[in-house]
């Protein structure tokens, strides 16, 4: 592919005193003309010199552009964030292209112009924004800091840092809070058991599959609610998008507004304004406890497990978590003595408007 050539403004000039003398004032009429003479010129190029030609015919004949006619950021702050996203990608040895960029920004250009699309029909009481976030019993961070000048930090760790479990939070686009959903690793419960404010469940990889999507639709949207105008906002899961999930939807005339992939950082409000705020909120409350004088270091920094395994599962949230546990068994009759009075109120803290 050839370079690009600068042609020197005099060559400009020269231009644009033909197409006043000699071309009628008509742009386009140079470009035959000097082709002739060796001069490749094309149309755009020949009417932007003409719409500044003023300048250009006052400007250094030496010089190759206008002063400051080089191109301007449309947005400063947005190269600037662009930029930034650029360098940490790469630093995680991911691979970022022009390409790469032009089809994300298309892909989030027309999301916005479908949603924009379908919100003249949307009731805004009966839309739902809605994600899964891991919630581990162990937020380390990957992250620390220290003294200046320190060779080695000690990250202190439970050895609890792999279990986790599933937060389903939700909330409708006039501010109500959906009830959060937690799921637990255990056999699959047919049902949904309620924890005061909270409902919780049971799945073997403590994740969401399209059964218990189908019933989570039902506990979010009344059954008995038949108007019109019901959307749901979620992202391009897989189990979002599944034949039986979208059947389900189908069948509750509930209309699904997916988010495409990678695009959910920038698009879904919820992922700053509620998922990051509730992990926030949970890893004050891990280091306090790991810096509270209930545990026991070992001489590399790092506190004793506990004697009791269902305790350390459990009494990273605090001391109010385990109240009422005193079985160690995944039978959901179990859960009926939860306490979940703290973590219920870390949820809604991270809720941006309140009931």
């Amino acid at each position: 592919m050839p370079s690009r050539i600068p042609i020197s403004n005099w060559r400009k000039q020269q231009v644009l005193r033909w197409i006043e003398s000699e071309g009628g004032q008509v742009p386009t009429r140079a470009i035959s003309h000097f082709r002739v003479q060796g001069l490749k010129l094309d149309g755009g190029s020949v009417r932007r010199w003409w719409r500044d030609r003023e300048k250009l015919l006052a400007a250094d004949p030496s010089m190759s552009r206008l002063p400051g006619g080089g191109r301007r950021p449309l947005s400063a702050t947005m190269e600037d964030a662009l930029y930034d996203e650029i360098v940490a990608k790469r630093l995680q040895k991911e691979k970022v292209t022009r390409a790469w960029i032009g089809h994300m920004a298309r892909r989030a250009v027309t999301y916005m112009k479908f949603l924009r699309n379908a919100v003249p029909a949307m009731d805004l009481n009966r839309t739902i924004l809605m994600d899964e976030t891991a919630v581990y019993f162990e937020d380390a961070r990957n992250q620390a800091v220290d003294i200046t000048g320190s060779r080695h930090v000690v990250v202190r760790s439970t050895g609890f840092s792999s279990m986790r479990i599933t937060a389903v939070l939700a909330v409708s686009a006039t501010g109500r809070k959906i009830p959060p959903l937690l799921i637990w690793k255990g056999r699959a419960s047919p049902t949904f058991a309620k924890i005061g404010g909270v409902y919780g469940a049971y799945q073997p990889r403590a994740w969401v599959d399209s059964a218990l999507l189908k019933r989570w639709i039902d506990l979010a949207f009344s059954l008995v609610d038949m108007q019109e105008g019901k959307h749901l906002v979620w992202d391009s899961t897989r189990a979002h998008i599944s034949k039986d999930v979208k059947a389900k939807c189908a069948a509750r005339k509930i209309n699904m507004c997916v988010i495409p992939g990678e695009l959910t950082p920038y698009l879904q409000a919820g992922d700053i304004g509620i998922y990051k705020t509730l992990k926030d909120l949970l890893y004050m409350k891990i280091n306090a406890w790991k810096e509270s004088d209930k545990v026991e270091y070992t001489r590399f920094g790092n506190p004793h497990s506990s004697l009791d395994w269902h305790v350390a599962k459990h009494d990273v949230y605090g001391e109010q978590f385990c109240t009422g546990w005193e079985g160690a068994g995944d039978d959901l009759e179990d859960m009926d003595n939860f306490n979940l009075d703290e973590l219920h109120d870390a949820l809604d803290d991270a809720a941006l408007i309140d009931e």
